[in-house]
Order: C-alpha cells, then structure tokens, then sequence
C-alpha cells in the first residue's frame, strides 16, 4: 500500500524514496520481499527474519527465482531491520558502524532497495516507528554508506578534518581574536567530536564555553558557575538540540536527565564529550515532547534551566518526586500501564561492538525517569557513558549507552562488568520483581 502511494506521492518529504523506488531495475522483488518480510512471525520465534527467510526461499523455489533476483529477495527479507536498528541504535557518527554496516548490505543498489523497504515498512507499522528524528537518523545513515561505496578511503578522511583548516574556518564565523581559544577547542576534543559536525556547530560550541568561562570568571573560589545552555529547534528532525556546558561534577549526567524527566521531555540521544585540560564538559541532547515535537515552549525550557541551575548550583533537588509528580499529559493512558508489564526487560553488555566502549543494550518497559536511574546508576559506579542512541517504540525504550571507565577505556574487568550489569537491572526495576 505504502509503495503503490509512493510511486504518484506528491509530498516533498517523500521525494528521496520516490525517486529510488522509481529508479529500482526490479521494483517486483521490492514488492515481493515486502509481502514476505513478516511471515516469520506467524512460527513464533524470537528471530522472526530468519523464520521470513526460509519461508521466501520456499516462495523463490515455487516461483522459479533465481540467481541474482532470488539472492536480492532473501537479502532484503533477512536484513528488513538492518538499516532501522543500525541507525536507531547505535554511533552512527563512528566509522566502524558506518563501514559494518557498509560490508552487510554490500553495495548501493541493494542499499536503495533497503532503504525504500525501510521507509514503506516503517510507515506501514505505525506512527511511532517513523518520527521526524528516526528518518532523520536513517537519512544520515544511508548518506554515509553512499559515501563509502563511492570511496571509502575517503569518506574515513573526511570524517577527520586537518585542524588546521578546520580553525580557519571557525575563526572566519568567532572571529581572528578568538584563535587562541579555538586552537585550543579543538586540540582538546576527541576524534569522534568532529564526525558529522559542521564548522557552524562547532563555532557554536566555542561561543558557549566563552560564556559559561566568562560567568565563572566573575564568581568567588567557592561558587559553583552556571551551566551555560543553548536551545535549538530542529522541526525536520522531530526534534530540539539541547546543549549543556558545564564544569565536570559528580552525577552531572543524571541531573541533566533528571531535570528534563521532570518537564516530561524524552531524550531521543546524548553525546558527551569532556575537554582535556580545563575538564569541561560538553553535553548535547536530541529532546523532544511526548508529542515527539521539538522543545518550543519558553516556559518549559526557562523552567528546565532554573531546575537544572539549581540542581548543579548545590542545592538539594528531590528529582525522584519532581518526576513522580509531573503532571500526566493526554498522551499518557492510564491503560497502558498494563502493557508495559508485558514489555520484555532485558540487558546485554557488548564489548564486540565498539572497540573503546562497552555497550548496554537495553529493553525495558518505558517510562518517565526511566534514564535518569539508569544514568544515576551508572554514575554511582564512577562510570561514564559517552554516548547514547535511545528509541522508545510500542512503550518499550531500547536504548544503546556507550560507556567507559574512569580512564575512558572499554570496561574489561568482570567484577565491575558484573556490578555494571546489576545497577541497570536496579534502575529498570528488574531485581524488584525478581524479588518479588
């Protein structure tokens, strides 16, 4: 249905799939695969694509399909989820996602064929699987795979830029008298800081940190400075940019978290990353509404900046009753608390994926405060997470951290492995039905 609507749609944001569904050699394979996509579900397994792929094999000997036609429909059968979970769970700003990813589809015809599958599944399942900050994250996803079959040496290059040329840059937008904290900006991030980021943003950055040093400047030794925050709407993405510059403090994660829970606004991700040298921290969320809308409303952003102010200035913040007591919003149904009891709970802690990071994956029934106790957690442990993808579908949050020790190394020893493991079931409320 979805296709048949694609091919005469007239809506500019349906132009990208229009024109690949268009230009697909064999859209009938499309159609087919969609058609047997699910039909694995009906075996009731817990991998539903593999059950779908041998049953379209069955569909391709009866039908005679062969060679490349066949290959093509069981590729897309068994790999539907690839680009969606990919892009909606994990680092898409990290090379080796972006090259893994680039080595399982093989090549740019059957990635346009994925990615018109994508969009019409998608769309076909439910609002909810097909946000304005979801496409988004597919979009970005297929962007870089493109770029890597058409050069791969390359598009690895470009995601290092010479910081050099790069300070040029941003001193033609801050100016020539800012080059000195440029220079230094820039010197003091990581790699994976510059991935994706476009000078502006980065100009941006700086023009924040000035202000959140000159404000602490202007304090006695004993006050604590101010975060300095920046809002930005993002009305394509579904979505609003939410930037904290702060000194480094203990559980500063979590109250971040925490403050937003308590204005019932969804973290869709986080990117952390802390400055070597004067420990400041960069924190850059994508928040939306339970409406899944970019932040717009002032009264919501001055009321989570004088929480968050206050929580960071020292005082004595009770966020677990400021969340409780959120006022329900008429998204909020009372009915669906017995569905989220029914949400399978489950943690996985991968040190395969990322060779600097130990990732938790995350399934748990979703609700509000949810990350603030899982951050509050891991914080306890003297943990950090760097990064963050989270995805909340048919209320169930599945959420991908990356986090490093106190060294910022991949987290090896089993002992802290252990107590890592134990402190996220503690937060999703695992250990207390256990108990129970």
């Amino acid at each position: 249905d979805w296709l048949d609507k694609l091919a005469t749609s007239e809506d500019p944001s349906h132009q990208l799939y229009k024109n690949l569904l268009l230009k697909l050699e064999d859209p009938f394979l499309l159609y087919l695969s969609l058609i047997l996509h699910d039909t694995g579900r009906a075996a009731n397994t817990s991998h539903h694509d593999e059950a779908s792929t041998v049953l379209a094999m069955k569909v391709c000997n009866r039908l005679v399909i062969k060679g490349k036609r066949r290959q093509l429909i069981l590729f897309l059968v068994d790999n539907h989820l690839q680009l969606y979970r990919t892009a909606t769970s994990r680092n898409i700003e990290d090379p080796q996602t972006i090259e893994e990813f680039a080595k399982i589809v093989r090549n740019q015809e059957e990635l346009d064929y994925l990615m018109v599958m994508s969009f019409a599944d998608s769309n076909g399942t439910s609002p909810e699987s097909w946000t304005g900050w979801k496409e988004s994250l597919i979009r970005q996803l297929y962007t870089s795979a493109s770029d890597y079959y058409k050069d791969s040496a390359g598009f690895v290059k470009n995601l290092r830029p010479d910081l050099g040329e790069l300070a040029i840059e941003v001193a033609t937008i801050l100016g020539e008298d800012l080059i000195e904290p440029i220079v230094d900006h820039l010197d003091s991030l990581p790699a994976r800081y510059f991935a994706f980021r476009s000078k502006h943003a980065i100009a941006a950055d700086i023009e924040q940190i000035q202000r959140f040093k000159a404000a602490a400047a202007e304090l006695d030794d004993d006050e604590l400075p101010a975060p300095a925050i920046r809002w930005k709407a993002k009305p394509d993405q579904g979505c609003s940019k939410f930037t904290v510059v702060c000194d480094d403090r203990p559980g500063l994660l979590a109250k971040i978290a925490g403050c937003l829970a308590a204005n019932k606004i969804n973290i869709l991700a986080a990117d952390i990353f802390a400055r070597l040298g004067d420990n400041i921290i960069i924190d850059t969320f994508r928040v939306c509404t339970t409406n899944f809308e970019p932040v717009e409303s002032k009264r919501i952003m001055d009321s989570v900046e004088k929480l968050l102010t206050d929580a960071l200035g020292g005082k004595d913040v009770d966020f677990d009753q400021l969340i409780n007591h959120a006022p329900r919003s008429i998204l909020d149904d009372p009915q669906e608390d017995d569905h989220l009891h029914h949400v399978p709970q489950r943690v996985y802690l991968n040190n395969e994926a990322s060779a600097g990071h130990t990732i938790a994956e995350i399934q748990a029934a979703d609700r509000l405060g949810l990350l603030y106790d899982i951050f509050s957690n891991i914080a306890a442990l003297g943990l950090q997470i760097t990064n963050s993808r989270i995805t909340t579908t048919l209320g169930a949050a599945i959420d991908s951290l990356y986090i490093v020790d106190a060294d910022h190394k991949q987290i090896r020893d089993k002992e802290t492995l252990s107590k890592l493991y134990k402190a996220i079931e503690q937060a999703m409320g695992i250990e207390q039905v256990k108990s129970g």
